[in-house]
């Protein structure tokens, strides 16, 4: 605390004795002044006290596992009385190892070894007859759903054929970029390759 602010606390300090009738405000020599006014008017240095009390910037910790309720019953042996039924584990039962989808896992692994050349894995796909075998970018696939499908999207689903469009467009100027400004012909101005 500098000295500028203790001298400040210790005029509060006095004025506030002196509004309170501890000391009187005439001068009395220090012979007629009681012990109990010297110890009322010794000084301690004080911080101002505030009316509201300043937050703290910092985030205080809230509830931790607020709002979770533990189902199962974990107070040793069963008690009797309690208000919700106690709930257990599901018994255990074992996976059916002989589905379709775990027995047949990987059936078409060796099928080009196995067996004639004519049989693709792609082939046996259940997938649009447009998707089956494609390896390609987003901009192809949907170039390739459109000219097999394009007929009846826009008749049904007339949104989604311009959507399907107009993110073709948007895919052709992102692809090509970086291909260069475009060459003009130096005979005719108008036309463009």
């Amino acid at each position: 605390m500098s000295w500028l602010q203790r001298g400040v606390t210790y005029c509060r300090q006095v004025t506030g004795r002196v509004a309170a009738g501890c000391l009187t405000s005439q001068y009395q020599p220090p012979s007629q002044v009681l012990a109990s006014q010297i110890q009322q008017v010794r000084c301690k240095s004080v911080g101002p006290n505030y009316k509201f009390e300043v937050p703290s910037p910092y985030k205080k910790p809230g509830p931790s596992r607020h709002g979770y309720q533990q189902k199962l019953y974990d107070g040793g042996p069963l008690p009797r009385g309690l208000p919700n039924k106690i709930t257990s584990l599901k018994p255990y039962k074992p996976k059916n190892k002989w589905t379709p989808s775990r027995a047949l896992f990987g059936r078409n692994d060796y099928i080009d070894i196995l067996g004639d050349s004519d049989l693709r894995p792609r082939d046996l796909l259940k997938a649009p007859f447009w998707l089956r075998g494609f390896n390609g970018n987003e901009m192809q696939k949907l170039i390739r759903q459109m000219g097999a499908e394009g007929h009846r999207i826009e008749q049904i689903y007339p949104s989604h054929y311009k959507r399907n469009w107009k993110r073709i467009d948007f895919l052709y100027k992102k692809y090509n970029q970086r291909r260069g400004k475009r060459i003009k012909n130096v005979i005719s101005k108008n036309q463009t390759y």
